[in-house]
């Protein structure tokens, strides 16, 4: 994860595991160029996995991030999180 862009959230290569090494999510290439994004999906489908990934804390996971310099992002789970 590395902040060293001006252009948004991007993302390369990245795949997110469930620990059973499943994929869960995977892209080529994305680029979030916007403000606001809701990421909607049924329950038990890895939205809050994704953003555990774009944070750095869900371990199971391969490829590239970067953020905005100078960004400040916030994620706010539905369920506190904890890490051990």
């Amino acid at each position: 994860i590395t902040k060293d862009n001006d252009r948004g959230v991007y993302l390369k290569d990245l795949k997110i595991y469930l620990p059973s090494q499943e994929v869960l999510f995977q892209c080529n290439e994305i680029l979030l160029e916007k403000d606001k994004y809701l990421v909607v999906g049924n329950s038990g489908s890895g939205k809050s996995t994704f953003f555990k990934t774009l944070r750095g804390l869900w371990p199971y996971a391969q490829g590239y991030i970067s953020f905005p310099k100078n960004s400040n992002i916030l994620f706010v789970p539905q369920k506190a999180y904890m890490p051990l």
